[in-house]
């Protein structure tokens, strides 16, 4: 097999399942002897019927089932481990592949360039102006998403690049994401393309965008600041300088969703406290990290990232509340003081 497409299904019935395979089974150019789809069932009581599975007479279809429920993360990593293809790639059971071409494009670039990581732009839906409209995500802008990415197993299994049983259910997909673009810098065998192959559907009943009290980043906060530890413990004795700048960015990302209208109502100030506590614990434990920085060399990088956490997130991060941040905590002054943190 060439390519597996590995599909994690939990809640998803028949109807959404056909949308993803319907999306596999109309592309053109392509050998489907090489195409494998390895669809697991995370221990949900809602089952894809034989009848549909069977009536994809062209589709090599492996269905699955997890004995307990283990969650997005491990349900993914169910998929690699049981796959045997030289490519893999993820489809969210609610998506589906974008037009009937990407795929032949893909599976060309592949075969051409021998590359370690494809990484195609994709389009996704977003509430602007009180509509859903679609967004095109450039190919260079979704390095921390699964979405459109094509990897090779062998580069993978190589680097010991796994999902985190740690990172469940919350930015599993970013810690995996960011592993592999940390490891790919080494032989600049990853290639992006722009042009979409990928539909990210809006779906109400998704981990982050479901109902819920709060905003998804502040429930999952924890895990967000967990996930910048991880990806430096895995990443730092192979590609330092992309660790470092992790961390550096990830810095920015937490403080302003702290900062943000996310912790604006009252009953969270406790909770917003205390998670700028850690964040500057975590800043302190990885203070070699920042090193000389140019404050205003890295405040200008950063402005070009922060539309992406923007537009993530539906809201404005005010940049100067992080400038006043980092210069009332000593982040770009005096870096050898490593102890000498007052904590507001």
């Amino acid at each position: 097999m060439f390519l597996d497409i590995i599909i994690p299904q939990y809640k998803e019935n028949d109807k959404l399942i056909k949308r993803a395979l319907d999306s596999i089974n109309n592309q053109l150019g392509i050998d489907f002897n090489e195409i494998g789809i390895i669809m697991i069932n995370d221990k949900s009581d809602v089952i894809i019927s034989d009848e549909l599975i069977n009536s994809y007479q062209r589709l090599n279809i492996k269905y699955l089932k997890n004995e307990n429920n283990l969650g997005a993360s491990l349900t993914r990593q169910r998929g690699l481990d049981e796959s045997k293809a030289k490519y893999v790639t993820f489809l969210d059971a609610d998506d589906y592949f974008y037009g009937n071409a990407g795929l032949q494009l893909v599976i060309g670039c592949l075969k051409e360039t021998d590359a370690d990581v494809v990484q195609t732009s994709f389009i996704g839906q977003r509430w602007i102006d009180e509509k859903l409209t679609d967004v095109t995500f450039d190919a260079d802008y979704t390095k921390a998403w699964l979405h459109a990415k094509y990897i090779k197993r062998d580069f993978l299994i190589r680097n010991d690049i796994r999902f985190s049983s740690e990172l469940n259910n919350n930015f599993e997909d970013s810690y995996f994401c960011t592993l592999v673009t940390g490891f790919e810098y080494d032989n600049k065998k990853a290639i992006n393309i722009d042009f979409p192959t990928y539909f990210w559907t809006f779906n109400l009943d998704s981990i982050t965008r479901k109902k819920r009290k709060y905003h998804y980043f502040v429930e999952a906060y924890d895990d967000y600041l967990k996930c910048p530890k991880l990806v430096y413990e895995k990443l730092k004795n192979h590609n330092k300088i992309f660790a470092d700048y992790y961390i550096k960015q990830a810095t920015f990302n937490l403080y302003g969703i702290l900062e943000s209208k996310l912790f604006k109502y009252k009953e969270l100030i406790d909770l917003k406290n205390k998670y700028e506590k850690e964040l500057l614990i975590f800043i302190k434990n990885h203070i070699d990290s920042y090193g000389d920085i140019d404050k205003d060399l890295f405040m200008d990088i950063y402005k070009e990232k922060i539309k992406g956490l923007e537009d993530s997130l539906g809201i404005k991060i005010n940049i100067k509340d992080i400038d006043l941040f980092l210069n009332e905590n000593n982040i770009f002054i005096s870096w050898r003081k490593k102890y000498e943190w007052n904590f507001r």
